[in-house]
Parts: C-alpha cells; sequence; structure tokens
C-alpha cells in the first residue's frame, strides 16, 4: 500500500538530497528578487529585470512560482526557481 501525503507536505520544509544538501521548496517572495537575480548571474544567464520582478509578484491564480533553497555558508541560497 502507498501512504498518502498530506496537501502541501512537500513546501516549506527542508527535504535531504542524496549527493547535497538539504533543499526547501517554497514559494517564491519579493524579497527573493536578489538572490534569483544573483542565480541567473552564477549561470552566466542574462535576464531582463521585468522578467525577475514578473517571478516575484505573481497572481496565484494564474502562477505559481516556486524557489528551491538551502543553507550555504549560514545564508539560505537560492539554488532553483520554477514556474507554472
Amino acid at each position: 500500500m502507498v501512504a498518502s501525503q498530506t496537501p502541501g507536505a512537500l513546501l516549506a520544509r527542508y527535504h535531504p538530497l542524496p549527493r547535497g544538501p538539504r533543499v526547501c521548496l517554497r514559494i517564491a517572495r519579493r524579497r527573493d528578487l536578489a538572490a534569483i537575480a544573483d542565480l541567473y548571474a552564477r549561470q552566466g544567464m542574462p535576464v531582463h529585470q521585468l522578467s525577475l520582478a514578473r517571478l516575484v509578484s505573481f497572481d496565484l491564480l494564474t502562477m505559481l512560482v516556486l524557489c528551491a533553497t538551502a543553507l550555504i555558508d549560514s545564508r539560505e541560497t537560492v539554488l532553483g526557481v520554477g514556474a507554472i
């Protein structure tokens, strides 16, 4: 029998990766703007400020943006971002 998970059980909790840090999945917030911009810069990907603003200012009825974060050097660091 497969154990069911409660809704929201995957969000805002830390999940250990097999070969990496513990990662937290959570909804993106406005204060994540600089961290998401830093993520793009670390990957060498140019991004327009308007695109960044849209990632952190969205309507939950039309879009959902999640961040994957981890504590690196005692600081929350955005490791990934996704929108649907």
